[in-house]
Protein backbone atom coordinates (compact mmCIF):
# COMPACT_ATOMS: atom_id res chain seq x y z
CA UNK A 1 0.00 0.00 0.00
CA UNK A 2 0.91 3.63 -0.31
CA UNK A 3 -0.61 6.16 2.26
CA UNK A 4 -2.42 9.38 1.14
CA UNK A 5 -3.53 10.75 4.50
CA UNK A 6 -4.26 10.39 8.07
CA UNK A 7 -6.43 12.03 10.63
CA UNK A 8 -7.08 11.46 14.35
CA UNK A 9 -9.97 11.90 16.70
CA UNK A 10 -7.85 11.72 19.61
CA UNK A 11 -4.11 10.59 20.77
CA UNK A 12 -5.29 6.86 20.36
CA UNK A 13 -8.08 7.00 17.42
CA UNK A 14 -6.66 7.64 13.69
CA UNK A 15 -7.93 6.16 10.93
CA UNK A 16 -5.56 6.82 7.11
CA UNK A 17 -6.85 6.23 3.43
CA UNK A 18 -4.26 3.93 1.54
CA UNK A 19 -4.30 2.84 -2.28
CA UNK A 20 -2.78 -0.39 -3.49
CA UNK A 21 -3.67 -3.67 -4.65
CA UNK A 22 -5.87 -2.60 -7.01
CA UNK A 23 -8.24 -1.18 -4.31
CA UNK A 24 -8.40 1.77 -2.42
CA UNK A 25 -8.51 1.30 1.55
CA UNK A 26 -9.20 2.87 5.27
CA UNK A 27 -7.44 1.41 8.04
CA UNK A 28 -7.87 2.59 11.68
CA UNK A 29 -6.29 2.02 14.79
CA UNK A 30 -7.82 2.51 18.61
CA UNK A 31 -4.12 1.93 20.14
CA UNK A 32 -2.62 5.08 19.33
CA UNK A 33 -0.94 3.05 16.11
CA UNK A 34 0.30 0.25 17.78
CA UNK A 35 -2.29 -1.80 15.76
CA UNK A 36 -4.40 -1.40 12.67
CA UNK A 37 -7.30 -3.22 11.05
CA UNK A 38 -8.34 -2.64 7.76
CA UNK A 39 -12.62 -1.45 7.61
CA UNK A 40 -12.84 -0.65 4.37
CA UNK A 41 -11.53 -1.72 0.83
CA UNK A 42 -13.25 -0.31 -2.20
CA UNK A 43 -12.77 0.42 -5.84
CA UNK A 44 -11.26 3.94 -7.36
CA UNK A 45 -8.52 5.71 -4.83
CA UNK A 46 -9.01 7.53 -1.73
CA UNK A 47 -7.23 10.54 -1.37
CA UNK A 48 -8.39 12.41 1.54
CA UNK A 49 -9.34 11.17 5.17
CA UNK A 50 -10.72 14.11 7.86
CA UNK A 51 -11.34 13.33 11.33
CA UNK A 52 -14.74 15.51 12.86
CA UNK A 53 -12.87 16.67 16.27
CA UNK A 54 -15.15 18.24 18.81
CA UNK A 55 -17.88 16.10 17.20
CA UNK A 56 -19.84 13.49 19.41
CA UNK A 57 -20.03 9.92 17.69
CA UNK A 58 -16.55 9.61 15.83
CA UNK A 59 -17.70 11.03 12.66
CA UNK A 60 -15.42 11.43 9.80
CA UNK A 61 -15.06 11.16 6.05
CA UNK A 62 -13.16 10.12 3.68
CA UNK A 63 -12.63 11.41 0.17
CA UNK A 64 -11.28 9.83 -3.70
CA UNK A 65 -13.74 8.47 -6.47
CA UNK A 66 -12.83 7.09 -9.92
CA UNK A 67 -11.30 8.56 -12.93
CA UNK A 68 -12.38 7.42 -16.15
CA UNK A 69 -13.08 9.68 -19.16
CA UNK A 70 -15.12 11.38 -19.84
CA UNK A 71 -16.91 11.24 -16.68
CA UNK A 72 -15.25 11.03 -12.99
CA UNK A 73 -17.10 9.64 -10.14
CA UNK A 74 -16.38 11.49 -6.40
CA UNK A 75 -16.58 8.77 -3.65
CA UNK A 76 -16.97 10.47 0.00
CA UNK A 77 -16.98 7.77 2.58
CA UNK A 78 -18.65 8.64 5.62
CA UNK A 79 -18.15 6.77 9.45
CA UNK A 80 -20.20 8.11 12.43
CA UNK A 81 -18.65 5.12 14.46
CA UNK A 82 -15.00 6.19 14.82
CA UNK A 83 -13.93 4.18 11.15
CA UNK A 84 -15.41 0.82 12.05
CA UNK A 85 -18.27 1.41 9.47
CA UNK A 86 -18.31 3.42 5.98
CA UNK A 87 -21.12 4.73 3.68
CA UNK A 88 -20.96 5.83 0.06
CA UNK A 89 -22.03 9.12 -1.00
CA UNK A 90 -21.35 9.30 -4.67
CA UNK A 91 -20.65 13.05 -6.35
CA UNK A 92 -20.81 12.77 -10.16
CA UNK A 93 -18.57 14.36 -12.47
CA UNK A 94 -15.80 15.06 -9.74
CA UNK A 95 -12.76 13.49 -8.06
CA UNK A 96 -12.03 14.55 -4.44
CA UNK A 97 -8.77 15.49 -3.99
CA UNK A 98 -8.67 16.92 0.00
CA UNK A 99 -11.59 17.50 2.18
CA UNK A 100 -11.87 20.42 5.32
CA UNK A 101 -14.50 21.15 8.18
CA UNK A 102 -14.03 23.38 10.71
CA UNK A 103 -13.33 21.88 14.32
CA UNK A 104 -16.36 21.51 16.15
CA UNK A 105 -18.57 21.81 13.22
CA UNK A 106 -20.00 19.15 10.85
CA UNK A 107 -22.62 20.91 9.42
CA UNK A 108 -20.26 21.77 6.67
CA UNK A 109 -17.30 21.38 4.86
CA UNK A 110 -15.40 21.80 1.47
CA UNK A 111 -13.71 19.28 -0.66
CA UNK A 112 -11.44 20.51 -3.81
CA UNK A 113 -12.31 18.42 -7.12
CA UNK A 114 -11.21 17.72 -10.19
CA UNK A 115 -13.66 17.28 -13.08
CA UNK A 116 -13.19 16.45 -16.63
CA UNK A 117 -12.37 20.46 -17.41
CA UNK A 118 -11.04 22.06 -14.64
CA UNK A 119 -10.61 21.64 -10.50
CA UNK A 120 -13.29 22.83 -9.04
CA UNK A 121 -14.65 23.57 -4.73
CA UNK A 122 -16.98 22.01 -3.47
CA UNK A 123 -19.69 22.31 -0.51
CA UNK A 124 -21.30 20.03 1.75
CA UNK A 125 -24.20 21.27 3.39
Amino acid sequence: YYFNQISCWDAARCAVVAEGGGAARILITSDGGLNWRQTLEASGSLMAIQAMQGVSGGEGWAGGGELGFPTFTGHYWHTTDYGQTWHLHELEGAYAFDLSFSPGQNAVGYSTVLTPATSRLARYD
